[in-house]
């Protein structure tokens, strides 16, 4: 995957990816990260996804601007878990934890949102794996 700029104000980075399942030149900015991938089936030349892009960059750029600014989460950040609210607080320890109202979370605070990253993700983990047990419970399989 290569890693393009388009020219402008705000400059869009593009990553190109190439798929042999592709059947037509796509365009899509991610929802979650605001990442933007042209996606170019096998034999349409870079050059003329690129140009794709080009014509594309007035929408690439509203839909960036639509996105909702990224927001730092350091100590002091109200945080919606599992319908609470948690206040990200310094912590003890090697992971982070909640206790109360707080989500204690150890290390420098430069890193506090990393160590939050991989806790979200593995109660997430942890609830699919949950669910998913259930609910094949519930079918008998």
């Amino acid at each position: 995957m290569a890693e393009h700029v388009l020219a402008g104000e705000p400059p869009v980075h593009v990553t190109l990816r190439k798929s042999a399942r592709a059947r037509r030149i796509s365009l899509r900015v991610s929802r979650l990260d605001g990442r933007v991938t042209l996606t170019l089936p096998r034999g349409v030349p870079e050059a003329e996804g690129l140009a794709f892009a080009r014509e594309k960059a007035a929408w690439l750029r509203a839909h960036l601007a639509d996105r909702p600014d990224d927001v730092p989460v350091t100590h002091g950040t109200l945080l919606p878990l599992q319908g609470h609210l948690l206040t990200v607080a310094p912590g003890q320890g090697r992971l982070p934890r909640i206790e109360g109202d707080r989500l204690l979370v150890p290390g420098p605070e430069g890193r506090t949102g990393a160590r939050i990253e991989g806790f979200l993700k593995a109660q997430a983990r942890d609830a699919l794996a949950h669910a998913s047990d259930r609910y094949a419970a519930a079918l008998g399989r």
